[in-house]
This record gives C-alpha cells, structure tokens and sequence, in this order.
C-alpha cells in the first residue's frame, strides 16, 4: 500500500513539473505574440474587427508546447533548462494558486446565477418598450438565433448603472431601470448587448478569463485582456449601429447618459467574469471618448467596412492559424530521437545530451547501455537512485499534439536489468494511429 502511495506521488511530481515546463513554453511565446500584436494594433486607422482577431491569435500560443520550435538551436537548450531549474514544489504552487483561481471564478459565477434566479423575476421582451421590442424580434434571422434567444433571460434592477451580459450555455442580460421617458436609451442597452451574445464575444471573454487563469503570473496576459475588453465593446458599437440603423448621436447620448449614471450612483458592479459590460465604471469617460471616436470614425462607411472586415478577419486568422501550425509542425508523424532521463522520483535530470547518445543506444523499441560511459554520465548528474527512468522515440505531429513513446526502468547497479513500461494497451494504440494518420 505504502509502495503504491508513493508510486502515485512521484507520478503527481513528475505530472507538475512536466507540465509546468510546458506551460512556460506556451507563456514564453504567448509574451512574443501579446507584445507584437499589441504593437501592430495601435494604429488609429486599423479597424477594431482588425484589431481583435490579431489580439485573439494569442490564444495560437498554447500550441507550442509540443512544437519542433523549442526542440531546435539555441530553443533546445531552453528546454533542458526548463526541465533543470522547474521543480515539482514549483508546479505544485503553480497549479494551486490557478485552481484556486478556477474555483474562485466558478464559485463567483456559480453564486451570481443562482443570485439573479432566486431573486429577481425575468422580463419577456413583451414587457419592454414596443420600440425595443419589435425591432429586436423583426431584425434577427437564422433558425439558430431564432431558438438561442429565446434562451436569453433578461433582468431589470434600479441598483445597477450599466447593462452587463454573460451565460454561454444560458445566456442572459440584466438592464438597469430607468425612468420614464428614457425608452431609447433602454433600447440600445438591449440591443448592445443582445450584439455581445449573437457575435460570440461573451465566449470570447470566457476563454480569455480562463486564459488568464492559466497564465495567472504573467502581467502582460492582464494588458492583452484589457485591449481586447475595450476593442469588442467598439466592435459591438459599429455592429449596433450597422445591424439595427441606429443613429450615431442616439447611440453616443447613450453612452454619456450611462457614463454619467456609473459616476453619480458611485456604485460598481463589475461581472465579468460572468461576461461582459457595458462600460468600466472607473473610467468611463475615458472609455466613452475612445468609443465614441472609434464609431465616428466610420460614419458613411459601417456596412460596406464591416461586413468586409467580418469576412477577411475570419479567413486571415484561419490562414495564419494554419501557416503557424505548417511551420511549428514536425513533417506528418516524427519520433524523435531525443533521449530523457528521469531519477528514481521520476524529477528530470536532462532532456538529451551529446554523451547520452554515446551511452544508450536505440534499436526500435528497446535500448543499448554502454556501462562505462553510462555510469560516468550518472556521476556527473549526481544520480544515486537504485532505478532511473529513460524516455525515448516520443511521437510528435502538431504543435500541441504529441506524446506516447516509450518508457524504461534501468537498474544503476545492473545496466542489463531493463524493465520497459510503455502502456501497450488499446488507448494508446487508437492514441497512436490518430496522430499517425489523422
């Protein structure tokens, strides 16, 4: 029993730093590309459907991890010292500060849910104003909008300053209520965020929370997601305007009467993690003056520009994702012959080596150890154990698709005492023929 205990121990130690070596390998480029795309993005001229699918190819990062990138030059030099310097006390801290922070999140949105289901009554669109009403059920089409809004529940509460949004599965809106006579400015909240859920940003903004879980100590993820935040909501603005002919001055009224409704209540009711809102209560004026420029900028031309932008966006980030995935993949299906090392407690002690290739030799699925050679390379890593661990002729295909390989257990004291523990089971053969052949 105590045998097995320990046995899965070391399998969670081994499980933390290795993948921990792999998610600094995906932050690592994941900066690259926050830092580049942040850069390309500021020009005033570039559209905010332009800017958002270069901040979303971001998410391409998470790719690299098994990508011929970081197993070639001077890149497979940083692996070895990843798998050197990481630790699993250090993935274990890691990972339980981001599950702790998935917990938070789910607890936070868990809570809300059943918050707004126990304590505030659902509005039908018939309730709301006839303008808004009518316009909203005569302007959507498409048979799976038509049955995903009749998912969205809809909430109105006098304490809130600003529609919010979110749900992907049950989506719904909470509006503030307003007194009589502002009926336009309702409407537009509504079709705001009505925008939010059909376009798909509440998913959006849901992975990039959980994005940003993962990469919780990494600070530029925090700036990447605050871009991203601010150039859907002016995505959202210019397809308001364009879907529902929405006059620009209404819309901009809009937004300064809420603007100035967050900063005379002084309340902050901030659910994004749930979804999105309307407008930052803590600068909302500064938000308001870049949204506003941002939607006059394209007067004359919202149609014709986003529709555009809407189509080309889509097939240049389905390019790029592919023309990356070309140039980070190995040709097909590639084993490789790099040789790993792993101490009796299953901790890395060098990813491949120039002397590891004189000591252990390769034939198909078994191996060959020269003792003299082998025994010096033990020495000179400081290995005591009574068993270490090789791992070799690992498959790799696309970036982020990869693994099996084989696994031997060496005796230090009798280098022809080799155990092999590959898993030649049913699963890792399926494992195997898809990453062969599909």
């Amino acid at each position: 029993m105590i045998d097995i205990i320990n046995a899965i121990g070391n399998m969670m130690d081994f499980i933390c730093s290795y993948k921990l070596t792999g998610c600094v390998k995906t932050m690592l480029f994941g900066s690259i590309a926050i830092v580049v795309l942040l850069l390309f993005s500021r020009g005033k001229k570039r559209s905010s459907f332009g800017k958002c699918y270069c901040l979303l190819l971001v998410f391409t990062a998470l790719l690299v991890e098994q990508s011929k990138f970081y197993y070639t030059g001077e890149l497979f030099r940083l692996s070895n010292w990843l798998n050197a310097v990481i630790t699993p006390f250090l993935g274990k801290c890691y990972f339980g500060v981001m599950l702790l922070l998935f917990f938070i999140l789910f607890v936070k949105q868990l809570w809300f849910r059943l918050f707004i289901r126990r304590h505030w009554k659902p509005v039908l669109f018939e309730e709301l104003p006839a303008f808004a009403g009518e316009r909203i059920e005569g302007k959507e089409k498409g048979a799976f909008w038509s049955w995903y809004q009749k998912r969205i529940r809809i909430y109105q509460q006098p304490e809130i300053s600003a529609a919010c949004s979110g749900g992907v599965f049950h989506p719904y809106i909470v509006l503030p209520v307003l007194e009589e006579g502002r009926e336009m400015e309702q409407t537009v909240m509504l079709k705001h965020e009505l925008t939010h859920i059909r376009h798909g940003h509440i998913f959006w903004l849901n992975l990039v929370v959980l994005l940003r879980c993962y990469w919780w100590v990494n600070p530029l993820v925090y700036i990447w997601e605050w871009h991203l935040r601010r150039e859907l909501e002016c995505v959202c603005d210019e397809l308001c305007l364009m879907e529902y002919g929405i006059e620009q001055d209404v819309y901009a009224e809009t937004m300064l009467f809420v603007a100035s409704q967050c900063v005379a209540r002084g309340k902050k009711y901030h659910y994004e993690t749930a979804g999105t809102y309307f407008m930052k209560e803590r600068r909302p004026f500064f938000e308001l003056r870049y949204r506003i420029i941002n939607m006059t900028a394209s007067k004359g031309r919202e149609t014709e520009r986003i529709h555009r932008n809407n189509r080309y966006g889509h097939i240049l980030a389905a390019g790029v994702l592919i023309i990356f995935l070309m140039i980070g993949s190995y040709p097909r299906y590639t084993i490789m012959s790099e040789i790993s090392l792993y101490d009796g407690r299953l901790k890395p002690v060098f990813f491949d080596d120039e002397a590891v290739h004189k000591a252990v030799q390769i034939s198909g699925r078994d191996i060959v150890i020269e003792p003299e050679t082998f025994r010096e390379l033990l020495e000179q890593y400081q290995v005591t154990d009574e068993y270490i661990y090789l791992g070799y002729n690992q498959i790799l295909k696309v970036p982020g698709a990869g693994g099996l390989g084989e696994v031997a257990m060496v005796s230090t004291r009798d280098y022809k005492d080799i155990t092999y523990l590959s898993a030649d089971t049913i699963s890792a053969k399926i494992e195997k023929f898809i990453l062969k052949w599909i």
